[in-house]
């Protein structure tokens, strides 16, 4: 009973756990990187690159996942223990990232108020600023309508 159980476990780790996980990842990536490429004035080139880092890490998962699938079918003592041993690296990376991105939000809110004022300073001379500006008062604009409708229809 237990032997099945175990079986049943094991072959789910190997189809869900990379599917799901590195799929997400990369496809969060993809859309971010497509839904706000228009916004790339408003941010330093440094800033812009972090969908892509999310479709890295996506890749970088599957190949982690793909060591543990394996090693879990197989059952090999070797890519379990290296599977684990990856997930403690990304567990770190991922704790360290947060404590960079908390650190380091001030810096962003600077910054951002620092290109917003320079876009729109150059907004009749620079046509890039200038769609940039008009998409992202759209979009303001249409979610503020959005809000404003929902609030008074209740």
């Amino acid at each position: 009973m237990v032997s099945g159980g175990m079986t049943c476990i094991k072959y789910l780790l190997f189809l869900l756990q990379p599917t799901f996980c590195s799929i997400a990842i990369l496809t969060v990536g993809a859309i971010v990187h497509v839904a706000y490429a228009h916004y790339s004035t408003f941010v330093y080139a440094s800033y812009q690159s972090a969908p892509l880092v999310l479709v890295v890490v996506g890749v970088v998962i599957f190949i982690v996942a793909f060591f543990g699938c394996c090693g879990a079918v197989k059952e090999n003592h070797c890519m379990i223990v290296t599977f684990s041993v990856l997930l403690f690296v990304i567990l770190g990376l991922e704790i360290s990232a947060g404590i960079v991105g908390y650190a380091k939000r001030t810096e962003v809110k600077h910054m951002l108020e620092d290109k917003l004022n320079t876009t729109m300073y150059k907004y009749y001379t620079n046509e890039d600023f200038q769609q940039s500006w008009d998409i992202a008062q759209h979009e303001v604009s249409r979610r503020f309508v959005q809000q404003y409708v929902v609030i008074f229809d209740a």
